[in-house]
């Protein structure tokens, strides 16, 4: 089925909520929300089980792997009101998630839908419903204090359909849990799933002046659970300072949150800034790709015994490493 192409019947605006900044946990959904199982069937996000499979436009659909209730915590929502692109209006149904959960989306300068942070969406942007495009016409914030709910997919790339609650300060239109029909559903992806890059190839090396509680925050909490157990089945790992680069000089005692598919460019190319800048990583370094940096910066926040600047950032590029890497280790680059 082409969702892009297919005409809606709803009347409604839909609006999709979005945690960036302070609250931003990654690929999650608040509570309320809802999927479609395989056959269009609505479910509460709560009672999605590992192994359901869910609706999808994947060739290999999308199964469950993982389903993860991170803690209960003040959040920053983005409310991303959407409607039907023949049919705009000004109310209707509610998606709950975080800023870096990927979102199917179509930029105006663009022709195809990619994965975009939901923390990126923008006024004029497309995104995809069940039955049809729809238009972004307006963001707001909101802060909300709950838990989220993660889903892991078998299939990283793999996306499926959600629809959500009503924010808890907002009356629903319709019922408790908003509208959840066939054409309120949004095309989402699960954790891990990777977003559109502005420039591809590059990450960023984070240099905060304190490292307050940084092992509870990153090695030690649930937020990133699925991000660590990623990079060790791939052989990788979060804590780099057992890490050597190509002239067995140690890399520091720095954290490195990325795709298992970019880990082994990104640990060359920090070897090589190590190397040449002579520069080991400290405690209060952190390295993050586009989908896990508002993540990390929220952690740091929200850990903090007391508040921090903004951290120092460094943009290293890692295009030039997977395109060589690529060759000599094809299992290290995305399918």
């Amino acid at each position: 089925m082409d969702a892009a192409s297919m005409h809606s019947s709803t009347d409604d605006a839909i609006s999709a909520f979005t945690a960036p900044a302070r609250g931003d946990l990654c690929h999650c959904f608040c509570p309320g929300s809802r999927v479609l199982r395989r056959g269009g069937e609505p479910c509460d996000v709560e009672d999605v089980r590992r192994g359901d499979e869910l609706e999808s436009l994947s060739v290999r659909g999308a199964v469950v792997r993982e389903v993860r209730q991170l803690p209960r915590r003040e959040h920053d929502i983005m409310a991303i009101t959407y409607a039907a692109v023949h049919q705009p209006s000004s109310s209707g149904t509610h998606l709950s998630v975080t800023a870096s959960h990927a979102v199917a989306a179509c930029r105006p300068s663009t022709r195809s839908f990619d994965r975009y942070r939901a923390g990126d969406i923008e006024e004029g942007d497309l995104l995809r419903t069940w039955l049809a495009p729809a238009k972004a016409l307006h963001v707001q914030p909101v802060t909300m204090t709950t838990h989220v709910i993660e889903i892991e997919l078998e299939d990283t790339f793999a996306s499926f359909f959600a629809a959500g609650s009503q924010p808890a300060n907002q009356p629903a239109p319709n019922n408790e849990r908003g509208d959840t029909s066939l054409d309120a559903f949004v095309e989402v992806y699960g954790a891990l799933a990777p977003v559109a890059e502005p420039s591809r190839g590059c990450i960023k090396l984070l240099r905060w002046r304190r490292y307050d509680k940084f092992r509870e925050a990153f090695l030690e909490s649930p937020d990133l659970a699925a991000c660590r157990a990623a990079l060790e089945s791939c052989g990788f790992t979060s804590d780099l300072s057992e890490s050597r680069n190509v002239w067995e000089e140690r890399l520091g005692f720095g954290k490195m949150f990325c795709r298992p598919d970019q880990a082994r460019a990104v640990l060359h190319e920090v070897g090589r800034w190590r190397h040449y800048y002579n520069r080991p990583l400290l405690n209060s370094d952190i390295i993050v790709s586009l989908e896990y940096e508002l993540l990390v910066k929220a952690l740091v926040r929200q850990f903090a015994p007391r508040p921090q600047k903004e951290p120092e950032e460094i943009v290293l590029s890692i295009a030039d490493a997977q395109d060589d890497l690529a060759e000599l280790f094809p299992r290290a680059s995305a399918p």
